[in-house]
C-alpha cells in the first residue's frame, strides 16, 4: 500500500508547485497527487513541469486532480494528458465531454462527491457514471463517502462493487461545507477498520499526528492482516 499527499493538502505551498513537490517528496516519495484543480493552478503546473521535469522523479505513484471547469477542455484535456501521471481525477459532478474523457481510457478517474454536489454521491449514482467510461477508475474519498452515510455501509459498497478499478484512496475529514480537515489520531483508528489497504492512500490534509507517529502507524498498518469482519 503506497502513502502519499496532496500538494492541496498544503495551503501555505500549494500555488508553488516548486515548493510544494520537494515538500511532499520529503514526507512521502511513494505517491503524490498534483492539486490543479483551478485554471490558473493547471497552467502553473504545466509551466513548472515543462521546466523541470524531473521533479517527479522518484515516486512511485502519481495523480494529477484536473480543474471542475474549463473554458477549452480540449486544451486543458492535453495539458493534463502531459502530466506523466497513471491518473487524472476528475468530480463526478463535473465532467469533461464524454468523448474527451474516454481518450483517456484507463488515466482517467472518477472521484465520488460529497452530499454538497448533485450527482457522483451515492453507489447507484456512481455506478450510472462509472458504465459510460468502462476504462475508467475510481478515487474513492473516504470522507465524502461517510458524510453521504455515516455507517459506511456507502464506502463499503464502493469498494467491493469497484475493486478492480481503485486508482487510490482520499483521506481526511470534512466539515458541513465539505472542506477537508485533518484526521487525528482517533480517526486514523477509525480507518483500520475500513477494507481500503488495496490501493494507494493520498492524504488531503495532513493528519494532526507527528510525523513519527504516522510513519510507526503506517508501518503497523501493512503488517496487521484486515479483520474477517472489516473485508
Amino acid at each position: 500500500m503506497l502513502v502519499g499527499y496532496s500538494t492541496g493538502a498544503f495551503p501555505e505551498l500549494r500555488e508553488n508547485f516548486s515548493l510544494v513537490i520537494p515538500h511532499a517528496k520529503s514526507l512521502s516519495h511513494q505517491a503524490i497527487e498534483l492539486n490543479a484543480s483551478s485554471f490558473q493552478r493547471l497552467e502553473n503546473l504545466s509551466s513548472y513541469l515543462h521546466d523541470a521535469p524531473e521533479s517527479l522523479g522518484g515516486f512511485e505513484y502519481i495523480s494529477v486532480h484536473a480543474p471542475a471547469t474549463s473554458a477549452d477542455w480540449e486544451v486543458t484535456m492535453q495539458q493534463l494528458s502531459d502530466v506523466a501521471a497513471q491518473s487524472i481525477l476528475f468530480h463526478a459532478d463535473t465532467l469533461p465531454p464524454r468523448s474527451l474523457l474516454l481518450e483517456l481510457g484507463a488515466r482517467a478517474a472518477i472521484e465520488n462527491m460529497d452530499h454538497l454536489k448533485t450527482d457522483g454521491r451515492t453507489l447507484k449514482e456512481m455506478s450510472i457514471i462509472l458504465d459510460q467510461f468502462p476504462d475508467a477508475q475510481i478515487v474513492i474519498d473516504v470522507a465524502h463517502a461517510h458524510q453521504v452515510d455515516s455507517s459506511d455501509h456507502l464506502l463499503r459498497g464502493l469498494v467491493s462493487s469497484f475493486s478492480d478499478r481503485i486508482a487510490h484512496y482520499h483521506l481526511s475529514k470534512l466539515n458541513s461545507q465539505a472542506w477537508h480537515l485533518p484526521l487525528n489520531q482517533q480517526d486514523l483508528q477509525w480507518l483500520e477498520t475500513l477494507p481500503i489497504r488495496n490501493a494507494p492512500w493520498i492524504w488531503e490534509a495532513c493528519p494532526a499526528v507527528s510525523n513519527q507517529f504516522l510513519v510507526s502507524y503506517l508501518k503497523q498498518l501493512q503488517q496487521e492482516p484486515l479483520a474477517a469482519n472489516n473485508i
